[in-house]
Order: structure tokens, then C-alpha cells, then sequence
């Protein structure tokens, strides 16, 4: 018996369950159960349990086989468990973007993060301010992306514990706004082209805390791959909110994410070191003259002090 699990829209879990077609000739019917009490009677050998109580508990399914001569047989058990662990990194000295994919027992922050946040925002306004006891946040959103600075010189490499959130829930993003939304899917990557390729015409620019954009109407995609644990700034075109969700059964990164990620890697400054504090802002090149070539660093300084640089 196989045993596997999907993440639904009221934030639980299902359970498909898929076991082998009878063999026998006097076969009746199957009997499926959950935790030693009977789910049903049937003679198919696939069933997808919805009405799952507490996903954050082991379940145990079992399934036996009668015959004709109500002769059962000894049941073929499998144990599954729905929770599972993400692990976020956060560094040092830097506006770090966070977000959670899985959705723990408890929401509240303090419960969360570790006594080294320092400071916690969300795109709302509000913040999370331990040293003066200031907690405008209270329970973490599954539908947002939060800024996060940790105190001390060493990063901080959290886990949380939790079951799969619903990685197609709808995200409001409002116009004239900087939107934090957090990274959904249960994959381990997706490409970004693909997570907004119904919504371009739409999008003003995305950036992440590592200073890279996506800006579809330039052909600009520095960020290339999107990642579990990282939020993301997203800004719109015009004068509409946008309702947004990640693309259902969305691929993980593809052999061409690939491609641009080389490339993207290939224009990182060599000669110029940027310090990534997390906070950027973005400087379209549309046309350049005099003598450059491909592989020159391009610089930007403001008040005498290097600020970026592009290769």
C-alpha cells in the first residue's frame, strides 16, 4: 500500500492511499482503516481520505481483503506522518526576506523564530521589536513574506516544524506597494519565469534580499530561481490589486534555469565587492556608449561611496 499526501485550501491534509488490484477470484471487497476503525468497504484500490482531524499526529492505515466465504485476511499496515521540518537561514548584518512553506501547531512568533531576531517587519507596517516588547505581528501569515534582522556576528540556520501549507492559496497584491509575499510550493525550487508567466503584464519589477530583480518587460531575469524559506519583493504596474497564486503543479527549475543561472552568475562583478545589506534599489541600463566591451565591470557610487556594480 502506498500512502501519500496533498496539502488542501482549508489548510490541512489529505491522504491518497493506492494499494494492488484484487487476483483472486472469490474476492468480495476491501476493507480500509484508519487508526484500527473502519473508513470503508470497497471494491477499488485507490481512496483519498479528506477528513483528516489532526494532520500533526501519525496515522496508521490498514487494509484487508474478504472473500466470498467472508474469509478476511491479515491486514497490509502502513504508518504515515504529514509533518515535516524547514530549515531558513538568515545572516548577519543584512535585511533578510523570510517566509515559511508549512504551517506549525503554533503561529505565533515567539514560538518561531529564536531570541536572536532583533527586529522582524511586514508589508503592512507592522513590527516585531523584542528589546522594547512590541509585537505588532502576533501570529505569523502564511500569505506573507517578513523582514528579518538578527542580532550578533553569526548566522542564524532555524527550523520550524510543520505540515505542507496549500502552495496554490490565492495572495492579494496590492497596487502602488512594496508586497512581501513568501515562496509557497513544497518543490525545492521553481523558476521565476515560470511562477509569473501568467502575470508579467502585470508586474513592475520582483527583487529578492540579495539585490536581484526580475523585470519581465526588460527581458530582465537576475534572480532566475525562486527558493523555500526566501520572501520576495513584488511592485505592479497601474493602478489594480492582482490576485496571485503560484502555478499549480509548478515544475521545479528546469535544464534552461540552468542556462540563465550561469549566465547570471558569469555577470557577478569580480573586481568591485558589493556588501549585500538586503536593501536595494534598481538602475535599468536601456542604452550605453564610448568604449565598452562585454566582460567590463560597470560601477554605481552615491556621495563617494560604491554602491553596486554589474558586470
Amino acid at each position: 500500500m502506498v500512502v501519500y499526501s496533498t496539502s488542501n485550501s482549508s489548510n490541512g491534509v489529505n491522504a491518497t492511499l493506492n494499494w494492488s488490484e484484487p487476483v483472486d477470484e472469490d474476492f468480495q471487497y476491501f476493507s480500509l482503516y484508519r487508526d484500527n476503525e473502519l473508513l470503508l468497504n470497497t471494491t477499488e484500490h485507490l481512496y483519498e481520505d479528506s477528513d483528516i482531524v489532526n494532520p500533526y499526529a501519525e496515522i496508521t492505515y490498514s487494509i484487508t481483503a474478504t472473500d466470498i466465504h467472508e474469509n478476511e485476511s491479515v491486514p497490509l499496515v502502513s504508518s504515515v506522518s504529514f509533518v515535516v521540518t524547514q530549515a531558513v537561514s538568515v545572516d548577519t548584518f543584512k535585511v533578510n526576506m523570510f517566509s515559511l512553506n508549512i504551517q506549525p501547531t503554533d503561529m505565533s512568533l515567539t514560538s518561531l523564530i529564536s531570541d536572536n531576531i532583533s527586529l522582524m517587519v511586514d508589508d503592512n507596517g507592522n513590527y516585531f521589536y523584542p528589546s522594547y516588547n512590541v509585537d505588532q505581528i502576533g501570529d505569523v501569515n502564511m500569505g506573507e513574506g517578513y523582514q528579518i534582522i538578527i542580532s550578533g556576528e553569526i548566522p542564524e540556520n532555524m527550523e520550524v516544524t510543520g505540515i505542507p501549507i496549500y502552495s496554490e492559496a490565492s495572495i492579494i497584491l496590492n497596487a502602488n506597494k512594496q508586497n512581501m509575499i513568501p515562496y509557497l510550493p513544497q518543490s525545492d525550487s521553481m523558476a521565476i519565469s515560470e511562477v509569473f508567466a501568467s502575470y508579467n503584464d502585470n508586474i513592475l519589477l520582483v527583487k529578492d534580499d540579495d539585490g536581484k530583480f526580475y523585470v519581465p518587460a526588460d527581458n530582465i531575469d537576475d534572480i532566475v530561481t525562486m527558493y523555500p524559506g526566501e520572501g520576495y519583493y513584488v511592485y505592479l504596474r497601474g493602478e489594480n490589486d492582482l490576485e496571485f497564486s503560484y502555478p499549480i503543479n509548478g515544475l521545479s527549475r528546469t535544464e534552461f534555469s540552468d542556462i540563465l543561472e550561469t549566465e547570471r552568475i558569469a555577470r557577478t562583478p569580480v573586481h568591485y565587492k558589493i556588501k549585500d545589506t538586503g536593501i536595494s534599489h534598481p538602475i535599468i541600463i536601456t542604452d550605453i556608449s564610448g568604449v565598452v566591451e562585454i566582460g567590463d565591470e560597470l560601477s554605481a557610487y552615491a556621495n563617494n561611496e560604491l554602491v553596486g556594480a554589474q558586470k
